[in-house]
């Protein structure tokens, strides 16, 4: 059994310098669940320039010396995708030793095989093995992903009704997209009961299923605090395009394969990996995508970045300190002037106003509703400036 001593859970996650299998360069970062601050995190890089160079040179007579200096770069080898694996067991194996922590939980995006390795290293021995949790974003995600793999599947099969899965009425992207975010919804909105959170998957699907001539909202939930519109107003409520019963009967194993309960019991902790992938922008920002960079240049951004995103700009003033370098007036003023800014953006960003402006903005440019409907006048017209 596992003790209370130093025991935590964290949010675990991978970021690449390149999208897709071919970046030479990696980070593994984790952020405990509750303080929400960077603990630890790891560079990864298969890559060293100096190595290719010497290799072409190995006649050199600066070779011996050369390679008898040189601290390479390189800290894994296999693919690209792997990274993420390795620097999850390095971060778990040192965890108790550097830190006095153990990761009892890890909140992750769904990669079995990092915490299937992570299950057979042991890292706390065999009596106290890590619980793997899902992140409800990268679970709601897999909604999409599946129907639109679907489509794709039935692009050109006729269905029971004679017409294909694809066009008005039928399965269409804003369709996909509104299925995928009830299903969030469900989840977020019944993290105590994973019965509960069955019900009103298989809900929103009938729901948006759902005609003027054949509503079908028996499973919805009730109430004027409902996120179902039909139930809060039903004599008032449009239905819009509800999609034909051979697509639901279609698409419904989805549904019921992601409304397992052992997936949706990984769910119950309410939480993304949102810090994470904050983290990450801020790291990429200080390293560009776009231009190849050595492991010590990544390792410098990622330093920086954690710097940052744990105490803020004023953090750099200690590091300074620690320097015997003095920072001067401005330059003390600047990162608290940075921090403050920052600190009211983000207060901002929570009002509820400003939260059903982005989500108007995201509907509009996504087509769930029009100009009129959104009722902010002239500014949305193009050349309307």
């Amino acid at each position: 059994m596992c003790g209370n001593d130093g025991e935590c859970g964290i949010s675990l996650d991978g970021t690449w310098q390149r999208r897709g299998h071919t970046s030479h360069n990696g980070i593994v970062t984790a952020i405990p669940l509750d303080t929400k601050k960077c603990v630890d995190v790891e560079i990864m890089a298969d890559k060293c320039k100096q190595c290719e160079k010497w290799e072409k040179r190995t006649s050199d007579p600066k070779y011996a010396e050369w390679k008898a200096n040189h601290c390479c770069k390189i800290n894994h080898t296999g693919s690209a995708g792997s990274m993420e694996t390795a620097g999850a067991l390095r971060i778990f194996e040192r965890s108790y030793v550097t830190r006095g922590l153990k990761y009892i939980r890890m909140l992750g995006d769904g990669d079995s095989s990092t915490y299937s390795a992570i299950v057979d290293s042991q890292p706390y021995g065999e009596d106290c093995i890590p619980r793997k949790l899902e992140c409800i974003g990268h679970v709601q995600k897999r909604v999409g992903s599946r129907l639109r793999k679907l489509k794709s599947t039935y692009k050109r099969t006729k269905l029971s009704d004679g017409k294909g899965v694809a066009g008005r009425g039928r399965l269409t992207d804003g369709k996909i997209d509104i299925l995928q975010n009830y299903y969030g919804l469900a989840i977020r909105e019944n993290i105590n009961s994973t019965s509960q959170m069955a019900a009103v998957i298989e809900a929103a699907l009938y729901h948006v299923a759902s005609t003027d001539e054949n509503p079908q909202h028996h499973f919805c939930p009730d109430g004027q605090d409902s996120w179902f519109g039909y139930k809060r107003d039903p004599e008032s409520y449009k239905h819009k395009n509800g999609i034909p019963k051979c697509i639901v009967d279609l698409i419904k194993p989805i549904f019921d394969d992601l409304s397992k309960p052992e997936l949706l019991e990984k769910c119950t902790h309410g939480l993304t990996q949102n810090v994470n992938e904050c983290l990450n922008g801020i790291i990429w920002k200080r390293c560009p995508k776009t231009t190849y960079v050595e492991q010590q240049t990544v390792a410098l951004a990622a330093y920086l970045a954690v710097l940052k995103f744990n105490d803020g700009d004023v953090s750099f003033i200690k590091i300074f300190q620690d320097m015997d370098i003095t920072p001067g007036f401005f330059t003390s003023k600047g990162a608290q002037e940075c921090d403050t800014s920052r600190i009211k953006l983000s207060a901002k960003k929570t009002t509820e106003k400003v939260k059903q402006r982005r989500k108007t903005l995201r509907h509009l440019r996504k087509g769930y509703i029009d100009i009129a409907e959104a009722n902010e006048g002239p500014a949305y017209e193009a050349g309307g400036f």
